[in-house]
């Protein structure tokens, strides 16, 4: 069985630590820890190679639009978003869209499925 490379971005916060520790008790699961201080800290994820970015939303160290930038370095990987607010973990994915023309972006504004590759 192959394991899964995930990425767990910390801040050293309570949360993190925690999910850090679950994280490593899962099966199929091949954790890097990456220290989320600095402004090199989210290039440096590039050498992983990760499916799966795991951070706290509550208390990061990159500012506004971590997601964005994190999902446009890595638009294969899902962005696991962790927090306490009663929503708790959201997760956010990209698809690249290879070709369209003016059809293919006349469907994704109305909803249509756009072209997968």
């Amino acid at each position: 069985m192959s394991s899964m490379p995930v990425v767990l971005l910390s801040n050293r916060s309570l949360l993190v630590a925690g999910i850090e520790q679950l994280l490593r008790r899962m099966d199929g699961v091949q954790l890097s820890v990456v220290e989320a201080t600095g402004s090199c800290a989210i290039a440096r994820l590039r050498t992983f190679k990760p499916e799966v970015i795991v951070f706290d939303s509550g208390y990061s160290t990159h500012g506004d639009g971590v997601i964005t930038r994190l999902l446009g370095q890595h638009p294969e990987a899902s962005v696991v978003a962790l927090g306490l607010d009663p929503a708790g973990i959201q997760v956010y994915t990209v698809h690249r869209v290879a070709e369209t023309n003016l059809n293919g972006l006349k469907e994704a504004i109305l909803g249509g499925p756009p072209a997968l590759t």
